[in-house]
C-alpha cells in the first residue's frame, strides 16, 4: 500500500466537486459534457494509482476486503434509498406502490445509472461502486500480464461492453460500465508502476508543461465530440479514440495542478478526501436541504455554474463532520474496513 500523497487527496477532492456539480442543474449542456468528459475516468484512474496486490496473493482475502469497501456501503446507501423515496410517496400519497419496492430491489441488483421497464434505480450516482468492484475483480487476475496483453483485454472489454450497449442489452452488477472503465483503471495502474511520476517530481517546470497539454489536448479532443461520455451507460460518443483522450487528458490535467499544490496540507483536504465514497452516495440528498437553506435565508438560487460551484461548497462542507464521525465510528460507510484510516482508500 502507498503512503499518503498530499496531491492524491487534492486530486480525489476536485474529483467528488466534479462528480456534486454535475448533478447539479447548471443550466447549461456545454458545461455538463465537459465535466463528464473526464470526472468519472478521474476516479478509476485514482483507483489504478493505488491498486495494488496482496502480499499474500490471497484471492478469498481480496475479495472480502473489497465487498467490504465497496459492496457493503452500497447495499446500506442502496437500501437507505429505496426507504428514503418509499417514505416520501407514502407522506405524499398515504400509499407505496406494491410493484415500487419489488422494481426498487431489482434496480439495486441490476446496478445500472437509470431505471428500465422492470427495475427502479433510486439513487443512480451509487453504479460506480459495483462497477468499481468489478474491475478490481478483473485487474487482480490481469495485473502480471504484459502491458501489450493488458491493453487487448482493455480493448476487447470496452468493445464487448460498446456491442451490448448498441443491441440495447443490459449487463447486470454495472459490467458494462466496469469494461468500459477498465482502460482507465489500468493507465492508473500503469502511471503508479512507471518512472513518469518521478520525472514529474523533477520540477513545477515539467508541471506546467503537461498541465497546458492536457488542457489543449482536451478541450480539442471535447470540441470533436459528440454527444455526452457516460461510462455508466458505456456511452463512448461514436468515438472510442477520443473517449479514452479525454479521460486521459483531464486526468493528467486534474494531476499536474495538483502536483503543483503539492505542498498545500490541510486537515480539510485530507478529509474529504478520505469521505468521497460518503459524498458520492448523499449528495443527492442535500441538494434539498441547501435549496430550502436558501429559500430561509431568502436567497435566489442561480441554476449557473457559479451558482453550482457554490451549492457545491456548501454541500461538501456540510459532509465534513459526518465523515469525521463516521471515522470514529462507523467507518464502513467510508469504505474502510477498520477505523484506522492511515491509508489511502480506492475512492
Amino acid at each position: 500500500m502507498k503512503n499518503r500523497e498530499s496531491w492524491i487527496d487534492l486530486a480525489k477532492c476536485i474529483g467528488i466537486f466534479l462528480v456534486v456539480l454535475w448533478h447539479y442543474n447548471m443550466g447549461n449542456k456545454t458545461y455538463t459534457y465537459f465535466i463528464y468528459s473526464f470526472h468519472m475516468p478521474l476516479f478509476f484512474i485514482i483507483s489504478g494509482y493505488l491498486f495494488h496486490m496482496p502480499t499474500d496473493n490471497k484471492y478469498s482475502k481480496y475479495l472480502k476486503n473489497n465487498v467490504k469497501s465497496l459492496l457493503v456501503p452500497y447495499l446500506i446507501f442502496g437500501l437507505f434509498s429505496i426507504m428514503y423515496v418509499a417514505s416520501s410517496q407514502y407522506l405524499k400519497t398515504q400509499d407505496i406502490q406494491d410493484w415500487f419496492i419489488m422494481k426498487s430491489l431489482g434496480g439495486l441488483f441490476l446496478g445500472i445509472a437509470h431505471n428500465t421497464e422492470y427495475t427502479i434505480m433510486n439513487y443512480v450516482a451509487l453504479w460506480f461502486l459495483p462497477a468499481l468492484f468489478v474491475v478490481r475483480q478483473i485487474y487482480y487476475f490481469i495485473c502480471r500480464f504484459k502491458a501489450y496483453k493488458k491493453v487487448i483485454i482493455c480493448i476487447l472489454g470496452i468493445t464487448i461492453a460498446g456491442i451490448f450497449k448498441y443491441y440495447g442489452y443490459l449487463m447486470p452488477f454495472s459490467i458494462g460500465a466496469a469494461l468500459s472503465a477498465l482502460p482507465f483503471f489500468f493507465f492508473g495502474n500503469f502511471l503508479s508502476s512507471s518512472k513518469y511520476m518521478d520525472y514529474l517530481n523533477k520540477g513545477k517546470k515539467q508541471f506546467i508543461v503537461v498541465l497546458i497539454i492536457s488542457l489543449v489536448t482536451l478541450c480539442v479532443s471535447f470540441h470533436f465530440s459528440s454527444g455526452m461520455t457516460d461510462i455508466a451507460s458505456s456511452s463512448t460518443t461514436n468515438n472510442l479514440f477520443l473517449y479514452l483522450l479525454m479521460g486521459i487528458s483531464g486526468s493528467l490535467m486534474v494531476f499536474s495542478f495538483c502536483f503543483l499544490l503539492n505542498n498545500i496540507k490541510l486537515n480539510f483536504i485530507q478529509t474529504v478526501s478520505e469521505g468521497t465514497l460518503l459524498i458520492m452516495c448523499i449528495h443527492g440528498y442535500c441538494y434539498g436541504v441547501v435549496s430550502m437553506m436558501y429559500k430561509c435565508l431568502g436567497i435566489t438560487e442561480y441554476y449557473s455554474l457559479c451558482g453550482g460551484c457554490w451549492t457545491v461548497l456548501i454541500i461538501i462542507a456540510m459532509a465534513y463532520y459526518p465523515i469525521i464521525f463516521c471515522k470514529k465510528h462507523l467507518p464502513l460507510l467510508l469504505g474502510k474496513n477498520t477505523k484506522k484510516l492511515t491509508k489511502i482508500s480506492t475512492l
